[in-house]
């Protein structure tokens, strides 16, 4: 890096980032094997390591403190980071900081980055007084570089990097995404100010290590020997205005092969970087949906993260690996994923009048599945009943069963909240029923309403007749459940307006 002050010996363009250590069983660290690991990165030429207040729990910090003191302090560059969103003074700044001085075992921190700033922490950083507080830190020497690292938009990278003279700025950055966060952009920006960069995430968090054979086959073509890993590394750190290009090595296979890559580094020749472009464009295509990310569709009503939830679909198909990898973990999990989306509304009539998101719908609407409501399955109704009634036996240690006559009644009742509202009624029924006993048809009935249950009994003449008597029963049922036109709608499934017609021309009496 071309910093004041940093003298002939300069950080290696290898960093390591420790915020992947491997892990005990438990899920602390496992220090030993970081240990080891971390002693064979330096022996390898690695002299810069990254860490922060959070990772692993709040274990990283004393973690690598203590490895790195058996090392001279002045062989080795420390970078740590202040988590920002847990600052709520210029004081709680100072000890923070304090703090960390004495888990990483040091009087000084070489680099020192507020963590993930956004546009809204930076300048509330400010507002605190937290910049001025570091920027003096610097000028006593407990500081001797002063950065940020980013996860936000590019517009908000921007106004922070204009705000001051920093020393340095940590961005994600891969062949992958480079319109992401940041982006190429925010590179270009910061080497034109002359701020060197540090890449973080070179390799997405593992997906560009593991790649679809057909996806990569230009670089197997070029290099079959070179891992899909020491291609994504070699295009970070091939931009000229990156310093470091920091990796996650939480095994000595994955640091052996970052060694490799990193001890007569090579920049990318140009068909070489077509390759990588080829490749790019190979993952891009197998894209299962267009969702941008702007989260538009949130907060969704059932507690769905609908970006997140199409970011892994995305990935899934592009990268074909149906693995994870936790963070701070270096077992990748294997994942078997449906993606379901359920509602009891009419989305074609929502998209009409305005009220959802075409685009949404379209994205959910691959496979379509109705499901009748329960009483146009009246034959599942008994193994619905048993499977509730083993449930609520369980959990309350209830001894009941139901007379034959009681399970017509349930089987011929219409159910205007569907399953839902027979499983509420069996939990109660489980509850409320003395121990040992015979559920009676008087108590289902007096649970249900007797006058709904004995309207369902009732003949009628015609089919017409039947779908009037029926249509009319669950309006009034719904309204009587709901105490309101709009829910009553929502429950059946139809407009509001579609209600009010039907009040009307049924002459039902609102509750």
């Amino acid at each position: 890096m071309n910093l004041p002050g940093m003298g002939a010996a300069t950080p290696s363009l290898l960093g390591y980032g420790c915020m992947r250590f491997p892990l005990r069983p438990d899920g602390t660290v496992d220090e030993a094997q970081a240990a080891r690991l971390i002693h064979r990165a330096v022996q390898g030429g690695v002299n810069y390591f990254d860490t922060a207040w959070p990772y692993h729990g709040g274990e990283g910090e004393p973690v690598l403190g203590r490895i790195l003191s058996r090392y001279p302090r002045e062989t080795y560059y420390l970078a740590t980071k202040l988590p920002c969103w847990e600052i709520s003074s210029r004081e709680d700044a100072a000890e923070r900081f304090a703090r960390q001085l004495e888990r990483l075992r040091t009087d000084y921190v070489d680099f020192y980055l507020l963590h993930s700033l956004s546009r809204n922490t930076w300048r509330r950083m400010k507002e605190l007084g937290v910049v001025e507080l570091l920027e003096e830190a610097q000028r006593r020497g407990r500081i001797r570089w002063f950065g940020f690292s980013f996860h936000d938009s590019f517009s908000a990278f921007e106004e922070i990097l204009r705000a001051r003279s920093w020393d340095l700025c940590q961005i994600q950055l891969n062949y992958m995404d480079t319109e992401h966060q940041a982006g190429l952009r925010g590179y270009a920006l910061a080497e034109a100010l002359g701020i060197p960069v540090v890449v973080m995430e070179p390799v997405k968090g593992g997906s560009l290590a593991q790649l679809p054979d057909d996806a990569c086959a230009p670089l197997l073509r070029l290099d079959p020997e070179a891992t899909p890993a020491s291609w994504a590394l070699r295009w970070a750190a091939n931009l000229p205005h990156v310093q470091v290009v920091l990796s996650g090595m939480g095994s000595m296979e994955q640091l052996e092969d970052n060694l490799h890559t990193f001890q007569d580094f090579r920049p990318l020749d140009r068909r070489e970087r077509e390759a990588v472009t080829e490749t790019a464009e190979r993952l891009r295509r197998r894209l299962k949906n267009g969702c941008t990310g702007c989260g538009y569709c949130m907060p969704c009503p059932a507690g769905v993260d609908i970006p997140g939830s199409f970011q892994i679909w995305n990935g899934m198909s592009m990268y074909q690996n149906r693995e994870i990898t936790r963070v701070g973990s270096t077992k990748a999990r294997r994942l078997d994923i449906r993606f379901l989306s359920l509602t009891n509304s009419n989305l074609r009539e929502k998209v009409a009048a305005g009220t959802f998101r075409s685009d949404l719908f379209y994205r959910l609407n691959v496979i379509p599945i109705q499901i009748p409501p329960l009483r146009a399955r009246p034959e599942d109704i008994p193994e619905l009943v048993e499977h509730f009634l083993e449930i609520y036996r369980r959990k309350y240690q209830r001894s009941i069963t139901l007379t034959p006559k009681s399970m017509d009644i349930l089987t011929r009742y219409r159910w205007p909240g569907n399953v839902r509202e027979l499983e509420n009624a069996l939990e109660y029924l489980a509850l409320c029923c003395p121990e040992g006993d015979v559920v009676q048809e008087s108590v289902v009935l007096d649970l249900l309403r007797q006058d709904t249950v004995d309207e369902a009994l009732q003949p009628v003449s015609t089919l017409g007749d039947a779908v009037s008597h029926y249509e009319k029963t669950l309006i009034e049922q719904a309204l009587r459940n709901t105490n309101s036109m709009r829910s009553a709608a929502e429950a059946l499934g139809v407009n509001v307006s579609t209600i009010s017609r039907k009040i009307k021309q049924y002459n039902i009496h609102l509750p």
